[in-house]
This record gives C-alpha cells, sequence and structure tokens, in this order.
C-alpha cells in the first residue's frame, strides 16, 4: 500500500493546532519558518518508515483494515477509507481550505488538543499528518535549561517540542494509523459510534430480517462497546447467514432468545453475546470427542489458508 502522495516533492507546508472538542473543536493555521516547516516533513517521513517496517510494506504485505470492535497495540499499522463516515471529523481537516490563521493561539498552549501539517505535492496531492499534544503539556510545568554563552540557564519562555513522528496520516484515499488509540481519540471516535448505532441498525435489519434488532438499536445508543461491534459488523458478511445456523450457534454459546412473529427477539443480557455472533467472536472447537469448547475471541483475524 502507497501514499497517495510524493513526500519528495513538497511544494508548501501548513502547520496547524487543534483546540476543544465535540461540535466545539476548532483547527487553526500558525505559521512557522522553513526550519519547522522541514522538521515536520522529516516526521512525515519517519511516520511513513515506521508503518512500512511494521507491516513489511516492502514485501508487498497490505496492512489491516481499521475496525473499531479490534483490539490493537499501541504501535501497529492499520487503514481505514477517507470515505467511511466514522472517519468524518478528521477526513473534514484534511479537506478543509482557508482555515483561520493566528499566531496568538500559542500563548494558551493548555487549550491545544493536537497539533497536525498540511503538506502539497507538486501534483497538487495533499497529506495530513496529526498528532495528540500530550508531550509539550507536561513540559510547560517542568523546568527546563539550555546553554546560552556556554553557560546553563533556566529557560522561562514557553515551550511547544515536536515529537519524532505523527499518529497518523491522511491522504486523499485512506487514513493510514500508526496509533489507533490516539486515532480514536483525535476522532472523538466513542461519540461518533454511538451516534451511528441506528443507522447500523436499519441497514442491518434489512439484510439480516429474520432478527428483530429494535432492542438492539436501543441498547447499543447508550453503550459503547454494542456500537463498537455494530461499525464492525457492517463490513462482514451479513445478508448470507443462515437462520437455522445462526439459531444453532446461539444454542451452543448460550446467548438465549425468544421468537416473536417469526424473528429472533435478544434481551437485554444477550445483546452484547449476539452481536459477538455476528461480529464473529464467538466460536467452539472440539478437539476431544464428546467435549465441545466454546470461547470468545477478545481479537481476531481471519486466516488465508491456501489448498
Amino acid at each position: 500500500m502507497n501514499l497517495n502522495f510524493d513526500p519528495l516533492n513538497v511544494t508548501s507546508t501548513e502547520f496547524g493546532v487543534g483546540r476543544g472538542s465535540g461540535d466545539e473543536r476548532e483547527y487553526i493555521s500558525v505559521p512557522v519558518d522553513t526550519t519547522v516547516q522541514d522538521a515536520l516533513i522529516e516526521m512525515v517521513t519517519m511516520t511513513w518508515d515506521k508503518m512500512q517496517n511494521n507491516y513489511g510494506q516492502n514485501d508487498g504485505n497490505v496492512p489491516p483494515r481499521y475496525e473499531p470492535s479490534e483490539k490493537y497495540e499501541s504501535n501497529e499499522y492499520v487503514y481505514i477509507e477517507a470515505t467511511e463516515p466514522m472517519v468524518k471529523p478528521l477526513a473534514n481537516l484534511h479537506k478543509a481550505d482557508n482555515l483561520q490563521v493566528s499566531v496568538n493561539t500559542m500563548q494558551n498552549l493548555n487549550t491545544i488538543s493536537c497539533y497536525f501539517v498540511r503538506l502539497t505535492d507538486n501534483e497538487g496531492n495533499r497529506l495530513t499528518g496529526l498528532r495528540q499534544a500530550t508531550y509539550f503539556k507536561g513540559v510547560l510545568n517542568k523546568k527546563l535549561i539550555r546553554i546560552i554563552d556556554d553557560a546553563l540557564m533556566l529557560l522561562e519562555d514557553k515551550v511547544f517540542k515536536l515529537d519524532n513522528d505523527f499518529d497518523l496520516l491522511i491522504d486523499s484515499d485512506r487514513l493510514h494509523i500508526w496509533r489507533p488509540k490516539a486515532f480514536e481519540i483525535l476522532n472523538e471516535m466513542k461519540q461518533s459510534l454511538l451516534d451511528a448505532a441506528q443507522t447500523h441498525i436499519d441497514a442491518l435489519q434489512q439484510e439480516v430480517p429474520n432478527v428483530d434488532f429494535g432492542a438492539i438499536g436501543i441498547y447499543a445508543s447508550s453503550h459503547p462497546r454494542a456500537a463498537r461491534y455494530l461499525a464492525s459488523i457492517r463490513k462482514q458478511n451479513i445478508k448470507d447467514i443462515d437462520s437455522d445456523r445462526l439459531r444453532d450457534l446461539c444454542d451452543r454459546t448460550g446467548v438465549e432468545y425468544d421468537e416473536v412473529d417469526g424473528k429472533m427477539n435478544i434481551g437485554d443480557k444477550h445483546i452484547m453475546g449476539f452481536l459477538e455472533i455476528l461480529d464473529r467472536r464467538r466460536y467452539g472447537i472440539e478437539l476431544i470427542q464428546d467435549s465441545p469448547e466454546f470461547y470468545k475471541a477478545a481479537s481476531r483475524q481471519k486466516l488465508r489458508i491456501s489448498r
């Protein structure tokens, strides 16, 4: 997988910061000199190199697609399409034109939640890098020193320290994610998924008509983990699920349901278990004859077996 961007032919560099959260979040452009611009380009290159090394890009491997229900390492290269509705907050930053410009924003570092760079190459392609503003907030409360005229002196100015890499990179096609947890915070994923729960429910109800998703939708609208499962399930092959096999797996893995007007009706206590089944997280094995064992997968990765 490649970037839709040429980091060796950058024609413009824009630095900025983000403040606030939710509907109150705003992104502000801050002028910087060429030395800072060069450092930001170097951060982008470092991030991409780490992603490639993490998933063996040089061997032609493709990183896994980000799934909200999956658990990831602190540093792990995954991706998601830029057109995916759940990433709209960050996609909007990437596409935004004419951001507000302000130098005074840097006077109050405690209000800054993230910083970003937006690069443009000689073909007009844009690349955005984002990083949570965690380190430099800690610097504000520490005493720093520097060498001035061969002597160590206390540095009393406000300090903004750039990191070595970004949490994610965005091009016109995808969000290339290096730190999944940071990505979720920057994208305010929890609220995005809760807001999208009913949309997923409506689609699932059409694809699996033998299940009553009404109670599941109500439950997921206020339970973030259930909302994560719904977003992940929407990317699975759902419409071809066999009704009898679904009922059988529920019976074998302890997920209780009632039959109402020919539809499976799942009670609140078993909704999470049912969503785990649809998300391929409840499974059984029988290595010992007549001794079936059933498990729940905290994380899963589909095996690609050659026959």
